[in-house]
């Protein structure tokens, strides 16, 4: 008996999938205290991974497409007997041959979701007069470089006026997840919600 599903892996055809296993994990963070207790301020969650047991009739073929396939990096997405996943990649492989099956595959194949975020680069150089005009001076209002290091600007001074420059000191970012809003309870079943 076999676990209905798509049965490819990208662009790989499986002969027959064995089992899957699907991991989901919820980061909490823990901060220690004075008290030797830990405290939480936040959870987040984790990446996706799912196991598959497969085999294939045609061993020397489906392991090297599968190697191949890995090697690309290229995010796809895989349909499960439980779920649909987006950008997964294949993060490892262990594949078994033995002398009573020679030309089968058998092995398991760890499947990892990617979280893929837009990067933004400044263009230019920022010394040059063009560049400088558009987007200030190293440092300055319009800076969209930090200053170079010097002793007077440690301490917060302006080199030429001698006067603290608030412009350049830099605020608070904050980095991490989206804003989590509470759950609600509502007080019907969830077959009452579905029956509408």
């Amino acid at each position: 008996m076999a676990i209905l599903f798509s049965s490819k892996i990208g662009p790989i055809k499986i002969d027959v999938v064995i089992s899957e296993d699907h991991h989901n994990e919820l980061g909490i963070t823990a901060n220690p205290i004075e008290t030797g207790a830990e405290v939480n301020d936040h959870a987040y969650v984790k990446q996706k991974q799912v196991k598959l047991a497969i085999g294939s009739y045609n061993a020397v073929a489906t392991y090297n497409a599968l190697v191949q396939f890995q090697e690309s990096r290229v995010p796809f997405v895989l349909v499960t007997g439980l779920s649909v996943f987006k950008n997964m990649l294949i993060r490892s492989m262990d594949m078994t041959r033995d002398k009573d099956f020679s030309t089968v595959l058998n092995g398991t194949v760890d499947l990892y979701e990617i979280i893929i975020v837009d990067t933004a680069y400044a263009s230019g150089n920022a010394d040059s007069d063009e560049v400088a005009k558009q987007t200030g001076k190293p440092g300055g209002e319009k800076s969209t470089r930090a200053a170079r290091p010097i002793k007077e600007r440690a301490g917060g001074i302006d080199p030429d006026d001698k006067q603290i420059n608030q412009s350049r000191q830099t605020g608070t970012l904050n980095r991490g997840d989206v804003v989590t809003k509470p759950i609600v309870p509502v007080n019907k079943s969830i077959l009452s919600r579905l029956a509408r």
